[in-house]
Formats: structure tokens, C-alpha cells, sequence
């Protein structure tokens, strides 16, 4: 299973042309082998020492051993995985009807700057919206559509499935208590909104996984997208962009997930612009029948179903995405083949030049499917998903004077939603390996949003409650903010404000606002940096967000240092925070009278300690609290923070939180408030800084990565070698710090 995925890996990379980086000239970097920035853009040699730097050496490390053909650990396969491959497919959030052309790279900075390539893409951004079930508590957001005529969006049959019954155009109904609509903004740190209800399904496509909705109110601002009627097999490698809303998909596999978070920067169910080019037809089952589809090689994820393949040189839609697999191929309706329908063009979609077919090959199939009663919406296998069933699916119409004369797999990174395949596992002997499934193709389908922090954190350590946010919105006080020196009651505010840090984007700006009461509040991410900066009447709040995944982050962590004038300071913690440092500068220069309180949980509390260092006299810091934080800085960085920070740093540490003890050689400061399993206080020292002897030595730390290994691989929890690193991990939960600085906090007084 392993060598499969390896070989659909190094296809994969050929097709994007990166072997050819193997043979750059001596001390060419990746970025300009990827045909990245120029200048001081351009990563420079890795000895300057950023986290960027070593990730980028290290994947180019990885990439050099897969092209000569040598083996590669499963580290080096994330690096060319999440690393490598968004070079060349990046992802790019919208904001506004604008694309962020900071996450441009390589030869897609030409979308930003070639002024034909970005009046395409913003006009097709005012006619995409994401389409949403409101009554549908498992899948509130079925997918995404696109206007093609009058009031009339185009979308896949299996969203649509999600709410609709029926096949063909007549005897088309909601499911009895669901109703749609379509928001037409829904983008990342963007609290506008504009829902239009979804009155009628006009048509539900016999052959192709296709439907049209019809819209109430369709504004003029939001024009109908034109589709081709071009033969997509004399453009193969053309220019393509999709736009959609990639939704989380919480298939249950560990490297996976690695990959989605890195590629889709834990951001979901917000417009993307995700580009790629056009490729060869390929056959795929799609309602249990092989179609001839259009394949593409975005990055894209469940959500995207229903998303418009544009061709940026003609602006015309070629392809309407409906399904994936993994480092495999995308697939695609071609938008040639729905014009040779008659009644889709009847219907009013708007056709590139004249479209009336003088023949049609689909007519048969129209005439059957509405000649029958469909059942309703069922699962199928997992390659289908949720389909409407038809006795209709089995027969196949003539695909018109096209057909496919090359075939060639296509990627996508990553792809898939999660399938229930619980009755496949238990059918496998438990002497057997899992089948391997990556491959397998799945029709895009958004799967419920989840939070990605609440779902990793289950998986360490007994039951503890599960803070909501409404139970985070009652713990803060912004009353309690203004008050100077140590107090437990900013301690909890603080603890919320971290624990609040994980939700998604599009939650924190308006809960921020509405839930806990901010004045504003400003969700900022930029490479893996993750923070909200808010500001209430006084002072204003960073809370930086930690890690989702302790034992990646164990795994993976790197301890070189970088000087400073204020000392050694770790580099990864460094550079993470110069990602989002002038964001958050432009961001406090609009409250110069405010004070400051930085916060953060793990990575994030390491974050926020950094920001404190940075910023120590530029700012009016009034405090900072942490929790499970890594240690940040040595030499005479203690010396700076205690010059600082003697009264005004707090960290807290829960019991045995191996977080707290790493990395070797590292040193912490502030004022540590440390917690014993219940919750009573095992320090409370004045002193501001500890010296090296609380961390874990180099040797302890060898084995706790060597224990995480052995956890991963195992996958189960079981034995004396893992059970401490269990314990400590669910130690570091934010949860259960809350539930402490609660206990203490509602102590009866002496």
C-alpha cells in the first residue's frame, strides 16, 4: 500500500514538473527552482536560520532522495506532500472580491499582476456562492454553485442530493423539513453576508452530476458565468483556476490530516481561489456508470463540489468539479457535453457562441428518468457517497463526436471527504492491513464543519468537559482586564481568550463581537501563524493559537536559535511570529491609548512570549499569560523578560504537561503558577525565571520522540512505553487548564 501511494506520489510530481529542480545549478534555492520571488523575496542559504528556510531545505532534502530513487521516511513524504506541491497549487483565500496575492507563488503571481488573469477571476468571484442547508445539522453547507442564467445556479446532483428528491426536471421536490440558499460572500475575516433562498430545483441530470437551482432575487451584480462549448482536448495544460468553499474533511487518517491542515492553513467553508491546469479526459464511475470527465490538478476538498473550472485565457467556464482522488486526478463535467443537451440549454444556461445542439444524445435518458418514480436519496458504495438512485444510471448516452484520445493521471492535494467505511474494516480479517483507500474517488460533498482542536484533543486522556463557547463567552470579563499584577480572574479571561484562539476564522470575528463582547475583533493568519488581536474600551487582546497535533508537533520540532538583541530566542518561534508581526503592528497602531495583554496556549503561548520580547518597548504591555507554553529563549534572554516582565508575566503549567519541559537546553521565564492532578497549587513562586534544570534533557526528550514514534505507528495506546506520553499529553489540554484556574477561582475564601 505503501509503495502504491509512493508511486502516484512521483507521478504526481512529474506532471508538475519539479524532478527537474534535482539538476539546479549549485546554490540555487527551491523557491527559484518553483520559479518563485526575486531579490529579498528569494529564501536565502539555511543558514540564515528561519523555520521557513529549514522546512524549505529539509523538503528539498526529501525531494533530492525521491527523484534519485532512494527511500524516503514518512516525514520526507509530508515535506513533498505539504511542502513542495503548494508551491505549485497554491491555495488563496478572498477577501473583499480580492484574491491575497501573498499566497501567490511560483508562476501563479501572475494571476495578481497580468491585469487580463485578474479581471477573470474577479468576475467569476461575484457569481459563486457556497450552497447551505440550514436545516441539516450533520451538513449545514452542501457545496458550492454558480450562476449560469437568469435566477439559475449550476451545481452537482449529489449536493443537491443532500436536499432534493427526484431525477430529470419534472416531479422535483425538497426533502419534507429541508430547504437551501446560496451566500454569495462567505470569505475569510469578511462577517458580511449575502444568503438568497433557493426556491425550486429546476433540473437534476439523468447522466451527469449536474443540477440547476433556481434562485429568489438574483441581483444584477451577481451575472451569469458563461460556459464553453470548446473541445477541452485541444487546451490540455491550460491555465485553470476552481473557486469553491473547501470544507474540513475529518477522514481518519493521521498523515492525511497533516496534510490538509498545512495545505488549507486549518482554515474551512470560506471562498477560495485554487488554480492548477487542464487535463486529459479521463473515465471515472460517477452513479455507478463510467462518464469520460475532464480531469484537473487544483488543490481542492470537500466543499468544492459544484465548484466552476475557469479557463483563465477565455474566462468560460470548462468544467464543473464533482469528485477526486487523492494524488490522483480531479474530475470534471465537461461543459461541452451539457451543450449538446438540449434541455439544459432550454433551461437558460448561458452558452459561449450558439449552442443549440442539432441532435441529442440525452433525450432517452430524460424521457426514462421522469417516466419513473425515483426513491429517495440513499448511500451507494463509498466511491458514491450520497446519490440519488435511478434505474436510469444504467444506460449510458453516446458522448457526442468527442472522445477522449489521451489519458493521464492528475493530483490533487489533498482531495477526498471522508466515506463511512466502518462495515469494510469490519469485514477485514484482523490479521490483515486496512485496505488502502486512498485512491479510491470520492464526489466532493462537504462533510460537517468540526473543530479540528476539539476533535484532536479527544483523542488524549480521560473525558474532560468540553468547553463551549458559550461557556467561554460567560468565563471572560473584560472588566477584569484592567487591573494590574497578578490575578486569577484575568487568568481565566486569558485561558478563554486561548482556548477561543482554536475555532475557525469565520467564527471568532463575529462571536468575538457578539459572544464575549469585544469593541472589534480581528482574526489574522499568514503561512501557519493563527491569532485574533480584539480590543475592548481599555485593552486590546492577541491570543495566539497552539498547535493542533502535540505529538506532530514533538515530532517535528527543531532547536536551533536565533540572536537577537534581547538573546537567543528559538527560531521556528521567531519566524512564526514575524509571519503575522505587521498585521498586528497596523492592527495596535489604531489603539495607541489601549493597553496590552498577549496570551496563547502551547505553540501559541511560545508565540505570545516572543511578541513580548519584540515588543517590549514599543508597546504598553500590561500583561502576559500562557498555558502548556514551550520554553522560548537562553542565554541572557531571562535577563531581558525579567527587566520587563518581573510582575507582569504568568505562566501556568498543569501537572505533568510534558509541553512545558521542551525543547533541551531552553530556559523559561515569568512567574510560574503550577497546578498538581487536582488542581491544587504546587508553585506559585514569585521568582521570574527557572533555569534549564526544569526542561527535559537532550537524552529524555530522544525518548519521548522515540515513544511518539512507536505511538504512531502502533496506532493504539496501549503498553508502558506509551502510557506516560499519554498521560502527558492530555496534561497539556486547554481544557483542563480552565477547569483548574476554575477550581481555584471558585474556592471558598479563608
Amino acid at each position: 500500500m505503501a509503495n502504491d501511494k509512493l508511486k502516484r506520489l512521483r507521478k504526481m510530481l512529474e506532471q508538475v514538473d519539479v524532478g527537474s529542480i534535482s539538476s539546479r545549478t549549485e546554490g540555487e534555492t527551491l523557491e527559484n527552482a518553483f520559479g518563485g520571488g526575486e531579490g529579498s523575496d528569494q529564501l536565502e542559504a539555511v543558514s540564515a536560520g528561519s523555520l521557513a528556510e529549514h522546512e524549505m531545505a529539509f523538503a528539498q532534502e526529501s525531494l533530492d532522495l525521491f527523484v534519485e530513487g532512494r527511500e524516503i521516511d514518512s516525514e520526507q513524504q509530508f515535506a513533498l506532500e505539504a511542502i513542495i506541491l503548494p508551491f505549485k497549487r497554491p491555495v488563496v483565500d478572498i477577501l473583499k472580491n480580492q484574491m491575497n496575492p501573498s499566497q501567490l507563488t511560483g508562476e501563479w503571481k501572475s494571476l495578481a499582476t497580468s491585469a487580463h488573469e485578474k479581471m477573470v477571476i474577479e468576475n467569476a468571484l461575484m457569481s459563486i456562492g457556497r450552497i447551505e442547508v440550514p436545516n441539516n445539522l450533520q451538513l449545514p453547507y452542501a457545496g458550492t454553485g454558480f450562476v449560469v442564467g437568469p435566477n439559475l445556479l449550476m451545481t452537482n446532483r449529489h449536493v443537491a442530493s443532500i436536499f432534493a428528491l427526484g431525477l430529470g426536471a419534472t416531479n422535483l421536490t425538497f426533502i419534507p423539513g429541508q430547504n437551501s440558499q446560496v451566500d454569495f460572500i462567505q470569505e475569510l475575516g469578511n462577517p458580511d453576508t449575502e444568503s438568497l433562498e433557493i426556491v425550486d430545483i429546476k433540473m437534476i441530470h439523468p447522466y451527469w452530476d449536474m443540477a440547476l437551482l433556481e434562485v429568489k432575487g438574483l441581483p444584477a451584480t451577481r451575472p451569469p458565468l458563461c460556459l464553453s462549448t470548446a473541445d477541452p482536448s485541444k487546451t490540455i495544460g491550460a491555465k485553470v483556476v476552481t473557486i469553491g468553499y473547501p470544507g474540513y474533511d475529518p477522514k481518519p487518517d493521521r498523515e492525511f490530516q497533516r496534510v490538509q491542515s498545512r495545505v488549507f492553513r486549518d482554515v474551512y467553508y470560506v471562498k477560495r481561489l485554487q488554480p492548477g491546469l487542464l487535463k486529459a479526459h479521463e473515465e471515472v464511475k460517477s452513479f455507478m456508470r463510467p462518464v469520460h470527465a475532464i480531469t484537473h490538478d487544483c488543490s481542492t476538498l470537500g466543499g468544492n463540489s459544484g465548484s466552476a473550472v475557469i479557463d483563465l485565457k477565455t474566462g468560460h467556464v470548462v468544467g464543473l468539479h464533482f469528485a477526486g482522488a487523492y494524488l490522483h486526478a480531479n474530475y470534471a463535467v465537461p461543459t461541452i457535453e451539457l451543450s449538446a443537451d438540449r434541455r439544459v440549454v432550454d433551461a437558460g444556461v448561458q452558452f459561449a457562441g450558439d449552442s443549440r445542439p442539432a441532435t441529442d444524445p440525452y433525450e432517452d435518458l430524460w424521457q426514462k428518468a421522469e417516466s419513473e418514480l425515483v426513491p429517495a436519496p440513499q448511500k451507494d458504495s463509498a466511491c458514491d457517497s450520497v446519490h440519488s438512485q435511478s434505474s436510469a444510471q444504467t444506460n449510458s448516452p453516446p458522448l457526442g463526436a468527442r472522445s477522449p484520445t489521451d489519458y493521464a493521471a492528475t493530483w490533487t492535494l489533498p482531495l477526498m471527504v471522508t466515506v463511512d467505511l466502518g462495515d469494510v474494516q469490519r469485514a477485514t480479517a484482523v490479521t490483515a492491513p486496512p485496505p488502502d483507500l486512498s485512491s479510491q474517488v470520492v464526489p466532493h460533498a462537504s462533510a460537517a464543519p468540526t473543530n479540528g482542536c476539539r476533535q484532536l484533543e479527544k483523542l488524549f486522556g480521560p473525558p474532560v468537559k468540553e468547553h463551549s463557547l458559550t461557556d467561554l463567552a460567560e468565563m471572560f470579563s473584560a472588566d477584569s482586564l484592567a487591573g494590574t499584577g497578578f490575578e486569577m480572574a484575568v487568568g481565566l479571561s486569558s485561558a478563554a481568550a486561548s482556548k477561543f484562539a482554536y475555532e475557525n476564522g469565520a467564527v471568532i470575528e463575529p462571536f468575538g463581537v457578539g459572544g464575549f463582547g469585544f469593541k472589534t475583533c480581528k482574526f489574522i493568519v499568514a503561512d501557519d501563524t493563527q491569532c485574533f488581536i480584539a480590543s475592548t474600551k481599555k485593552v486590546v487582546v492577541i491570543a495566539f493559537r497552539g498547535t493542533q497535533s502535540f505529538g506532530d508537533w514533538m515530532l517535528n520540532i527543531r532547536v536551533l536559535s536565533t540572536g537577537r538583541p534581547y538573546g537567543q530566542v528559538h527560531t521556528g518561534f521567531l519566524r512564526g511570529f514575524e509571519f503575522v508581526q505587521m498585521q498586528l503592528e497596523a492592527e495596535l497602531a489604531k489603539f495607541p491609548e489601549h493597553t496590552l495583554l498577549l496570551t496563547g496556549h502551547s505553540l501559541g503561548g511560545a508565540l505570545a512570549t516572543i511578541a513580548a520580547a519584540e515588543w517590549a518597548e514599543r508597546f504598553k504591555i500590561a500583561a502576559v499569560y500562557t498555558f502548556g507554553q514551550p520554553a522560548v529563549g537562553k542565554g541572557n534572554f531571562a535577563s531581558h523578560m525579567d527587566r520587563h516582565y518581573s510582575k507582569k508575566f504568568f505562566r501556568f503549567v498543569n501537572n505533568s504537561d510534558a509541553v512545558a519541559k521542551v525543547p533541551p537546553t531552553y530556559a523559561h521565564v515569568g512567574r510560574l503558577l503550577h497546578f498538581d492532578k487536582h488542581g491544587n497549587f504546587i508553585a506559585a513562586a514569585e521568582s521570574t525565571h527557572e533555569n534549564t534544570s526544569s526542561m527535559m534533557s537532550d537524552e529524555e526528550f530522544a525518548r519521548l520522540q522515540e515513544s511518539l514514534q512507536d505511538l504512531r505507528s502502533a496506532n493504539r495506546t496501549q503498553g508502558a512505553a506509551t502510557e506516560s506520553v499519554f498521560t502527558a499529553f492530555s496534561d497539556h489540554r486547554m481544557d483542563k487548564y480552565i477547569g483548574k484556574i476554575t477550581k481555584q477561582i471558585d474556592k471558598p475564601k479563608a
